[in-house]
């Protein structure tokens, strides 16, 4: 039997230490044996196509803390059978590249 924790849109590194919590004590009380993240890891927010904050971090700043975020999400939920969808955030950059005409391969 499979029990599936589906977490979603965590959009690192603005994500709440409190999601984190509340997902693993969700895994534990139900038993779940699978994780699936349906997208929005990382929020990309420096590169939105929507006006971004002049106060907001700057791309290299938010990849940075974004990595440090995802790691602890990696260490509690880094089990067999982990899946990760890419969500809209998630490709922003490859967006920005398509509409910048760089090629793909």
């Amino acid at each position: 039997m499979r029990n599936v924790l589906v977490i979603g849109d965590l959009h690192c590194p603005f994500d709440l230490d409190e999601y984190l919590e509340w997902c693993i004590e969700q895994y534990e009380t139900y038993g779940c044996n699978q994780v699936v993240y349906i997208g929005d890891i990382i929020d990309n927010h420096y590169s939105s196509y929507h006006e971004t904050s002049a106060d907001g971090l700057g791309g290299l700043d938010e990849l940075e803390l974004s990595i440090q975020r995802v790691v602890r999400w990696y260490k509690a939920f880094n089990k067999k059978g982990t899946k990760v969808i890419i969500g809209n955030h998630d490709r922003i950059i490859m967006r920005k590249a398509q509409t910048s005409s760089i090629p793909s391969k």
